[in-house]
C-alpha cells in the first residue's frame, strides 16, 4: 500500500465507516427467525440462483465472461467471477441463517419488491427539471434480480450521478443502500467471509505488537473493505476511529491494510495512525 493510497483512504474513511455500520446487521449472532422476522421460502433446487447483482454498460474493459458480478444460490453459495483486469474467481458460502438475514435485508429493510421503476424515474426527472444535477460520465447501470417462489423482480437502474442529489426519492435511496450492502458482502467474501476476517485480524494484531506496543487490538468489526490490487493480490482495509467520552470523533485513528497473495497464508501489513492531540 502506497502512502498516497493511505491518504486517500483516510479522506474517505467516514463514508466507508457509514457503509460498514450499515451492513453490520447482515451477519448477526442470532438467527433470522429471532425477533419475529419471516423465514423466506427457497427454491426446492438448492442450486438455483436467488439473487443477482450486476453492472452493465458504462466505460469498462471488455468482460471475460457474461456471468454477473455477484450471484447467490439457494444453498448460500456466493459466486464472484473474474470479469476483467487482475484477480481471480471468488466463491463463498453463507450459512442458512446468514442467507435468511440477507434476504430480510433485501426484501424488508430495502423493500426491494416495492420498487417501481416508472415512479422512480418520474421523480428523478422532476428533480432534474428543478436543478442541474452533476453526472458521472460512462458509469455503469446497476442490475438487481430476486428470484424466490412467489417473489420475483428484476430492476435495472441507470447511473444517475450523485446519489445525494436525489435524497427525497426514498425508493432510489433504498436501492443505493442495497447496492452498498451487496458491495460490503462482496468485500467480506473476497477475504473468506466472517471466518476469514477473524483469522486475518488475528494475524494483523500479532504483527501490530511489533509496530505499536501501546495500541489496543483491532476487532473483526473494524474491517472496512477489500479489493484486488494491480498484481491480483487482495488488499483489505481495517480502520478504527477514536472517540471522546461523549462518543464524538476525537481526531485519532488507526488504519491498517493487509495484502493477501496466493493461498492467503502469509499476509503483510501496513499501518497509519494519528494519536489524540494533547491540549
Amino acid at each position: 500500500m502506497h502512502v498516497n493510497d493511505a491518504l486517500r483512504t483516510e479522506m474517505t474513511l467516514q463514508r466507508l465507516l457509514v457503509a460498514c455500520v450499515f451492513f453490520s446487521c447482515l451477519v448477526p449472532v442470532s438467527s433470522a427467525q429471532d425477533g419475529g422476522k419471516p423465514v423466506y421460502e427457497l427454491p426446492e433446487n438448492q442450486n438455483e440462483i436467488v439473487f443477482v447483482f450486476d453492472q452493465r454498460n458504462g466505460f469498462t474493459p471488455p468482460r471475460e465472461t457474461d456471468k454477473p458480478v455477484f450471484s447467490l444460490r439457494a444453498d448460500g453459495t456466493i459466486e464472484m467471477p473474474k470479469l476483467y483486469g487482475p484477480g481471480h474467481d471468488i466463491t463463498g458460502k453463507l450459512t442458512p441463517e446468514e442467507l435468511q438475514e440477507f434476504l430480510h435485508f433485501v426484501i424488508s429493510d430495502c423493500q426491494f419488491l416495492k420498487f417501481d421503476a416508472n415512479t422512480v424515474q418520474g421523480q428523478i426527472e422532476e428533480i432534474r427539471k428543478k436543478k442541474r444535477v452533476p453526472q458521472i460520465a460512462d458509469a455503469p447501470d446497476s442490475v438487481f434480480e430476486l428470484h424466490l417462489p412467489g417473489k420475483n423482480l428484476v430492476v435495472r437502474q441507470e447511473a444517475i450521478g450523485m446519489p445525494e442529489e436525489f435524497k427525497e426519492v426514498t425508493a432510489l435511496q433504498r436501492l443505493f443502500s442495497l447496492r452498498a450492502g451487496v458491495m460490503k458482502l462482496m468485500s467480506e467474501t473476497r477475504v473468506g467471509g466472517a471466518g476469514g476476517i477473524k483469522w486475518l485480524v488475528g494475524k494483523l494484531n500479532e504483527n501490530m505488537k511489533f509496530v505499536y506496543t501501546d495500541e489496543a487490538p483491532l476487532e473483526p468489526d473494524h474491517f472496512i473493505s477489500s479489493r484486488f490490487g494491480h498484481d491480483g493480490e487482495v488488499l483489505a482495509t481495517f480502520a478504527r476511529r477514536g472517540h471522546d467520552k461523549n462518543g464524538k470523533f476525537d481526531g485519532s485513528f488507526l488504519n491498517a491494510w493487509a495484502t493477501l497473495k496466493g493461498k492467503y497464508e502469509d499476509p503483510t501489513f501496513v499501518y497509519q495512525r494519528k494519536l489524540k492531540s494533547r491540549r
